[in-house]
Parts: C-alpha cells; sequence; structure tokens
C-alpha cells in the first residue's frame, strides 16, 4: 500500500510541474509584475527603470481619450449583451427538430472560423464609401438618405465595427447556448411580441412559426433566408471582388457579378504562388501542431490529477489555476514580453508556442467537465487489477477523452489560426 501511495504521489507530481511552471511562469507572475511595473516609468527597453508612486494612475484618470476608449468598450458590451436574447432564440431553434439543423449550425458557426483579419479586409470593403456592397444595397432598396461614410463618422463608427464583432461570434455564442440547452433539456419560454406584432422581430417571428403554429417548413425558409443575408451575402460579395481585376471593383457594382471579360483569378495564383504567404502558412501548421500536441498532453493530465485526487496542496493548486482562468491574456502581454525577451525567445515560433501553451487554460475547463462524467469505478477497476497510475491515464482515461480532446483541438486551432497580436508583438 505504502508503494502505490508512492505512486500516487510521483504521478501527481510528475503531471503538475511543467503546468505549474508553465502557469505560474507566463500567467500569475506576469500579472504581478505588471503590478509592480505599474508604479515605475519603465519605457520597454532600458535595463533600469524609476519609481514614480501613483503617478501613472493619476495620468490614467485624466487621460480623456482613456475614457473614451472605455465608452467604446461599452458600446461593443452592451450590443452584444442585447443580442443574449436572439442567439438564444437561435439556439432554441436550431436545437428542435429542425429540417437541415446540421447545415444551419454550420452557417452559423462559419464566420467564427473564418480568419479575424480576413473578415476586417473584407467588412472594410462592404462599408467602404467607394463602391462599397453595403451603400449599394441602401441604394438598391431607395434608401440612399441613410448612406453616410460608415467608417470614419464618430457617430456610427463604433455601432458598425460592433456589427462586425457580432457578425463574427455569435455563432460561437449560439453554438455554447446550444449546448447549454441539450444538457438541461428545458424548454425557453419567451414573449410573445405584443401587442399584436408591434414589438416582433424577425427571429421572435421565426420562433412562433415553428413552435407555436406548428410549421417548422415555414420556419426553416425564414432561417434560411436571414442566414443567406447576414452570414453568405458578405462571404459570396467578398468572392466576386476575389474575382474580379482591381480595375472592375472599382467600376463596377460589388453585388455585380464580374463579366466574362472581367473574370481574373491572378489573386488566388498570388496567394497560392507568393513565398512569404507559404512560409506564414507553414508557420502556423508547426505553431498550431505543436501547441495542440502540449495543450492536450498537459491537458488531460493535469484535469485527470484535479478531478480524480486527493493531495496536499490541492486548493492552492487549483486556485493557481483558476486565477490564471480569470486573467485575461492580453492583461499580462507587457510583462509577458520581458520573460519572453529574458528566454530569448522573441522573433521565434517558440515564443508565440509557450504562450500558447502556458497562457491559454480553456482545455482544462473542459476536461475536468468530461472527466466529471466518468464512474469512478474505472479507475478503481484498474487499480484493483494492478494497473499503475500512469498506465490508468494512459489505456483508460485518456482514450475516453476522444470528444472532449476533438473539441479541444478545433477551439484551439481556430483560436490560433484567428490571433493576430501574439505573432505580431513576439515574432
Amino acid at each position: 500500500m505504502n508503494s502505490l501511495e508512492k505512486k500516487k504521489k510521483q504521478f501527481i507530481v510528475a503531471s503538475l510541474v511543467i503546468p505549474m511552471l508553465l502557469l505560474v511562469g507566463f500567467v500569475v507572475f506576469p500579472a504581478f509584475d505588471l503590478f509592480r511595473m505599474s508604479f515605475t516609468d519603465w519605457d520597454g527597453y532600458s535595463q533600469s527603470s524609476n519609481v514614480v508612486g501613483l503617478a501613472n494612475y493619476v495620468t490614467m484618470f485624466q487621460n480623456k481619450d482613456l475614457w473614451l476608449s472605455l465608452r467604446n468598450n461599452a458600446i461593443y458590451f452592451v450590443v452584444h449583451l442585447c443580442m443574449i436574447v436572439v442567439e438564444l432564440a437561435f439556439a432554441v431553434l436550431l436545437t428542435s427538430k429542425l429540417r437541415a439543423a446540421k447545415f444551419y449550425k454550420t452557417m452559423v458557426f462559419l464566420p467564427y472560423i473564418i480568419n479575424g483579419v480576413a473578415i476586417a479586409y473584407a467588412f472594410s470593403y462592404f462599408f467602404s464609401p467607394i463602391n462599397g456592397a453595403f451603400d449599394a444595397i441602401l441604394s438598391s432598396v431607395h434608401l440612399e438618405s441613410l448612406i453616410r461614410s460608415w467608417l470614419s463618422d464618430e457617430k456610427v463608427v463604433n455601432f458598425v465595427l460592433a456589427f462586425v464583432s457580432l457578425w463574427r461570434f455569435s455563432g460561437y455564442h449560439v453554438i455554447l447556448f446550444m449546448a447549454a440547452l441539450q444538457v438541461f433539456d428545458i424548454p425557453f419560454v419567451m414573449t410573445a411580441g405584443g401587442p399584436g406584432y408591434a414589438s416582433s422581430t424577425f427571429t421572435l417571428y421565426t420562433i412562433k412559426t415553428a413552435f407555436t403554429f406548428s410549421n417548422f417548413g415555414l420556419a426553416s425558409t425564414m432561417a434560411v433566408a436571414i442566414m443567406v443575408m447576414i452570414v453568405l451575402a458578405p462571404i459570396v460579395l467578398t468572392l466576386f471582388a476575389a474575382l474580379k481585376t482591381k480595375t472592375a471593383v472599382t467600376l463596377t457594382s460589388p453585388m455585380a457579378l464580374p463579366g466574362p471579360d472581367e473574370v481574373t483569378f491572378d489573386n488566388f495564383m498570388k496567394v497560392l504562388t507568393d513565398k512569404y504567404l507559404l512560409l506564414g502558412f507553414k508557420n502556423t501548421i508547426i505553431i498550431i501542431a505543436v501547441s495542440l500536441v502540449f495543450n492536450v498532453i498537459f491537458g488531460t493530465m493535469t484535469a485527470f490529477i484535479m478531478e480524480r485526487f486527493e493531495f496536499r496542496g490541492k486548493k492552492i493548486v487549483t486556485a493557481f489555476f483558476f486565477i490564471g482562468m480569470l486573467i485575461p491574456s492580453f492583461v499580462t502581454e507587457i510583462a509577458r514580453f520581458r520573460i519572453i525577451q529574458g528566454l530569448h525567445l522573441y522573433n521565434t515560433l517558440g515564443a508565440p508556442i509557450v504562450i500558447y501553451i502556458a497562457a491559454d487554460l480553456m482545455q482544462l475547463y473542459i476536461y475536468r467537465q468530461f472527466i466529471q462524467g466518468l464512474p469512478v469505478t474505472l479507475d478503481e477497476a484498474a487499480l484493483l487489477d494492478g494497473c499503475s497510475y500512469f498506465g490508468l491515464f494512459t489505456k483508460i482515461i485518456f482514450p475516453l477523452l476522444k470528444p472532449a480532446t476533438a473539441t479541444v483541438c478545433i477551439i484551439k486551432a481556430i483560436n490560433i489560426i484567428n490571433d493576430m497580436y501574439v505573432p505580431l508583438y513576439f515574432t
């Protein structure tokens, strides 16, 4: 028994030592170091700095531009908050017995998969004052009076950007709501949009058509229509532009199909032959592959230890990981930059790989939730049959985590592909 207890302690230490070091080194320590630096005048390059007390905090509160930025953040927050009801309504609809529901789920999730930089460029063209697609749409329905400089008018620019953010992330939120609805399996009761249809929206009317009038065929048609308008239209218009020459893009309507003499595949050929683009693609594959391997290994082992074992200091370890999940990644980037420089990882592929492994703890939450559903009797039976703790993990627990691992790999790969800041500032 003493031998088994000793092996248990060895397995716990071996499983937690590297994840804990990464957590402390790249999340917890940078958070504390950031707080220390807030009392100095460090310029980011010098070897030394001076203590300035509360001067930085006084400057911060007196900075009008900072408060303006905070107000802009509030716009994003309020817009996304108001959309929760709509996202939940879509989740209810997509979890019902809807014909071609899998296709609709794919369409809803599609914007989240697309690279964020590509989305930004696509919507820059969509809202462009020069032959922009959105202005063309307004003109086609005789609403020219609403046309304005969408990306340079201070009164509307933040709402336009919030709309783009909604377009990209709402599908991800719908998927999360769908998961919650499937877990609790409770019908969602909502207002009827009354009096009459005075407060009804497109989404509410679609839900009512399906559940009140039992006309799922018509509701499906409505869902397809709104998905085409919201999800597919920007993508299709971007494809039209990609098939046109520069002259055609400037002179023709963005909603017009390219004519026979305007179609060109030069843009696609450049993408396939540009050596720097291909190099970037290769580097991305390397970063994703290495990051996912270590995220899966460390995530599964750490979650297994946290859920199945009782040991001295468990509450402290759990608190560290909990704090790590609470600290937003961008908050510690400033302090993390010094650590990356100190390890001579700056401007190498090692920098983003280490950051993606150490700083993103999403996989730990997913694996812990999944392991909670595995019966403890599996562990007990394996140990009684003489299986070691390492064998228990590798031969029994880890294979059962395939669904969770697939989820982790998909979400983290998408996040890495879409991330612009870590490669920009650390490589």
